[in-house]
């Protein structure tokens, strides 16, 4: 009898299944080279006369201009310019564990960076769970005190390899949700080996005589695979199990880097990733040639039959008979241009599709509206992919403060990325700007207040330290301080000032 799959923790619902192969692919391609070679046909195909010997050196020397990861590097870069801010309204217990949000030695600004990077897969899971309890009689005050409080877990999307939805008053919720971990035990004196996991979480209705509703209650349970010695049968042993205390929703945030659904999205870069594979397989193609090209076959005519080895080289002779003949068959490699041209071609749609974070542009100087416009366009989808990793990180603030006993919807905000809300300057618009400045019709506060917001000042620039610099530059020279664009900047020159 074949135990129904449905019934087993390991189940991969139909959701799962439809987003699991784009994940692959992104995942394979940001890994690198010696990924793909180890994918082999999978990714570098095999052609039909090709010999196994030759296909294998081919895939062994093959090499992966790494667009994909180049760019998912970039654009968390840009996002994490700057630190998140926990604004004043998160409470200090908060901010306090913010120093190691996960209780495995990760700051807050570091476990949101690792999560926006996993972002890129589609999506990203946050659990936010509580260590174990005391034991009976045991108040959250004396938790507390103990040092047991709450932390953050982080699961890519394809670890939630199955999960339901809920309507409760006309809200989707999750209903249940169930996460793959892969842990390494102890195995022997020495060894270790690695089991799987399956941690589920799941709301249990019950009716509230109070109140006459329905309400719910999150229960949770911890099981591991296991195999039978004998039967070789798969088992699944629970290894630990609970209720999540005070809590009708199950403690779980999602950020979504391209949504697609509740719960189902598609990476942000997948067409890049598809790309670099296609440059990946073509730059294969195209160093195999280069390599026939660059090693001519020598051919010798009218040599006896039973001469086994001919000796080749650039101090070395071969004799042959007066109607003999030797050269050397070379491919004319006509097609080297054309492979090398298609190969530029693929890196600029990398590039552009990377949002211009790979590849240099053509030193020209844009327009002010255009500078905007280009701004806004490579920006947008990083905009909402940011959005929402802050809408996340708030809730799973909000799930940290409800296990705190502060209540519900009391985490506070956070402040992420939000440099990508102002737009590039120009040069020129800098210029206007000073302009403006020189010509008293803007403040020179207003003036450094938009440098700032662009990026174009430093980011320990304050304005009050600025303005007592100004005034100690004042009393220095006894002088209005030079305009830095009159002259360099040299203090009594012309246009200084009498």
């Amino acid at each position: 009898m074949i135990e129904n799959a449905s019934n087993k923790p390991s189940f991969r619902c139909k959701a799962y299944a439809a987003m699991a192969r784009a994940w692959t692919i992104v995942r394979d391609v940001s890994k690198g080279t010696l990924n793909l070679r180890d994918k082999g046909k999978v990714y570098l195909p095999q052609f039909p006369a090709e010999h196994d010997n030759d296909y294998k050196v081919r895939t062994g020397a093959a090499t992966l201009f790494n667009a994909y990861a180049r760019t998912v590097q970039g654009l968390v870069g840009m996002v994490f310019k700057k630190n998140p801010v926990l604004s004043t309204d998160v409470p200090q217990q908060i901010k306090d564990h913010a120093e190691n949000i996960d209780l495995a030695g990760s700051h807050l600004d570091v476990f949101a960076k690792e999560a926006f990077t996993d972002l890129f897969d589609g999506h990203v899971f946050f659990l936010v769970d509580m260590q174990k309890a005391l034991g009976p009689g045991a108040t959250l005050a004396d938790e507390l005190r103990a040092g047991i409080r709450p932390y953050w877990v982080k699961y890519s999307a394809a670890q939630a390899i199955n999960f339901r939805t809920a309507n409760i008053n006309g809200q989707k919720v999750v209903g249940q949700i169930t996460f793959e971990e892969e842990t390494s035990v102890e195995d022997g004196n020495y060894g270790e080996k690695c089991v799987m996991r399956y941690r589920t979480f799941r709301l249990v209705p019950y009716s509230d005589a109070a109140s006459r509703e329905t309400s719910y209650a999150v229960a949770w349970e911890l099981l591991e695979k296991q195999k039978d010695a004998s039967t070789g049968q798969e088992t699944f042993a629970t290894i630990d199990f609970g209720v999540v205390p005070n809590f009708t929703r199950i403690p779980v945030a999602v950020a979504y880097g391209k949504r697609t659904g509740f719960l189902e999205s598609q990476p942000p870069l997948l067409d890049l990733a598809l790309l670099n594979i296609s440059y990946f397989q073509k730059r294969s193609d195209y160093d195999g040639t280069l390599h026939k090209c660059g090693f001519p076959i020598p051919i010798f005519k009218g040599i006896e039959e039973d001469i086994k080895k001919i000796e080749v080289g650039s101090g070395l002779g071969v004799r042959i008979p007066a109607d003999g003949d030797a050269k050397y068959l070379e491919p004319a490699g006509t097609s080297l241009d054309a492979a090398r041209l298609d190969l530029q071609d693929l890196r600029g749609e990398m590039a552009t599709l990377g949002l211009s974070v790979l590849a240099g542009q053509p030193n020209v100087e844009k327009t002010a509206t255009a500078s905007v416009i280009d701004f806004s366009q490579e920006s947008s989808e990083l905009e909402t992919m940011v959005r929402s990793m802050s809408d996340a990180l708030e809730l799973c603030c909000d799930f940290h403060a409800q296990y705190l006993g502060l209540g519900e919807d009391k985490g506070g905000s956070i402040s992420l990325g939000s440099h990508l809300k102002n737009m590039r300057l120009s040069q020129a618009q800098i210029q206007t700007y000073s302009n403006m400045a020189k010509e008293s019709q803007l403040s020179h506060l207003t003036l450094w207040e938009i440098l700032q917001n662009s990026d174009a000042l430093p980011d320990t620039f304050e304005a009050k330290n600025e303005e007592q610099r100004l005034k100690n530059q004042q009393a220095t020279f006894g002088v209005q301080p030079p305009n830095p664009s009159d002259n360099g900047g040299v203090p009594g020159g012309a246009g200084a000032g009498q």
